[in-house]
């Protein structure tokens, strides 16, 4: 793989060969990098890191609609409704206290428990898994102690377990979001749930003391709402009005509400014009959202790494435009890791900043981090430069904690 530094405008981007090596002649094949730890990536080792995008042999095989990340463990959704699970699986059984070791699945597996049902969303949270059917059921498993799993107990559950309709309502759930130890579902007709651990106010109920949440509760201080997204602490929402919630921690910031204090019920968030189309991700305390034309990103909170990508590492308590053009390309997908971030382009361009070690930014390296957007690039080595992903586009990114996926398809 060949490293090349090429200057544009005032900016030096890096720009690597990522994509170009692997598995040959598929149509669609899911890549990861960065930690390695206990399988999260899939790759049929628990390497510590790789530092360049690795092909995961099995994805070929799949026609893949989504790859959701918890803390670790990865999830593939197929386009058949079926989920794979790869990673550290003690999330699933395990007291949060014990390291599993042999629970780990080091490629993806089915999950066998849902085989019956055609799941079309997923959420993944630090240990827990939240999955929706195509009823509009929801459907848990997982580690329970903060009762994220919504089932009026702490126990664990290795096995998905269904919730009850009436929970909601009797309204169907057609997303889900799931953070550190809180669960969010939002319902056909636009109202939000919530459940589990409170004490950094992220369920939006007005608690924030340790005051857990055993079973989903509507968010009664919210109107209709059409999405919702959570981090490892905070939420947000986007409304049927097109204003944007939040809540829970803030405690650098990653409201973006100009201070630093915790926010235990939802709060408008001004000054950033958002539609149905709008792309959100909420990492560990820093958060990403793209705006209604889908050619400005902003991003607020936790910038240690850089991973707000402005070009320093100073902590912002409100939404900052990425000073980046994406050479006037349409955002499609924004995604936010613990301590770095992805942008993918309409066209299939991606882009990764923030923290490098472990390698999860993909371009060979374990440091410095990138306060910058780069772009993975694919270089013909008889070439001295090609068009990015020449014979390939990304159509989709997921950060998780320290590792990254991304589907590649030929063109």
């Amino acid at each position: 793989m060949l490293k090349r530094i090429v200057k544009t405008s005032n900016i030096v981007r890096d720009t690597y060969r990522c994509f170009s090596s692997g598995i040959s002649n598929n149509k669609q094949v899911v890549y990861s990098w960065g930690c390695g730890v206990d399988g999260k990536l899939g790759i049929g080792s628990d390497s510590g890191y790789e530092a360049y995008p690795v092909p995961i042999a099995e994805s070929s095989l799949l026609e893949i609609k989504n790859i959701v990340c918890g803390n670790y463990h990865t999830m593939l959704l197929d386009r058949s409704g079926k989920v794979y699970s790869f990673g550290w699986t003690s999330f699933v059984g395990g007291d949060r206290t014990v390291k599993e070791t042999d629970r780990r699945s080091l490629s993806p597996k089915l999950i066998t428990s849902l085989e019956a049902y055609n799941i079309v969303a997923l959420a993944g949270g630090r240990r827990h898994t939240l999955a929706v059917d195509s009823e509009g059921r929801v459907h848990v498993f997982g580690v329970g102690s903060e009762h994220q799993l919504g089932t009026n107990s702490t126990k664990n559950e290795p096995s998905a377990v269904m919730l009850p309709q009436l929970l909601f309502d009797n309204q169907k759930v057609v997303q889900v979001a799931a953070g550190w130890g809180h669960s969010l579902a939002l319902t056909e007709n636009g109202n939000i749930y919530s459940w589990g651990w409170t004490q950094g106010a992220q369920t939006g109920q007005g608690y924030s003391s340790d005051t857990p949440i055993p079973i989903p509760k509507r968010i009664e201080t919210l109107g209709k709402c059409k999405q919702i997204h959570s981090g490892f602490d905070h939420c947000m929402a986007i409304s049927v009005d097109n204003d944007v919630y939040v809540w829970g921690s803030n405690e650098f910031g990653q409201l973006g509400l100009g201070h630093t204090n915790n926010q235990s019920t939802p709060t408008k968030l001004d000054n950033i014009k958002v539609d149905a189309h709008t792309k959100v991700s909420l990492g560990f305390g820093h958060s990403l959202i793209v705006d209604q034309q889908g050619n400005q990103l902003y991003s607020f909170g936790l910038n240690g790494n850089g991973q707000l990508g402005l070009g320093n590492k100073q902590n912002y308590h409100t939404p900052q435009r990425v000073e980046f053009d994406f050479d006037q390309q349409t955002i499609c997908q924004v995604s936010a890791g613990r301590a770095h971030s992805a942008a993918l382009t309409n066209n299939g361009r991606l882009y990764l900043w923030g923290n490098a070690s472990k390698g999860k930014l993909g371009h060979g390296s374990v440091s410095p981090d990138e306060t910058h957007p780069i772009e993975i690039y694919d270089f013909d080595e008889n070439k001295p430069q090609s068009s990015p992903l020449e014979s390939q586009i990304v159509t989709l990114v997921t950060c998780g904690f320290d590792h990254t996926l991304a589907l590649i398809k030929d063109k």
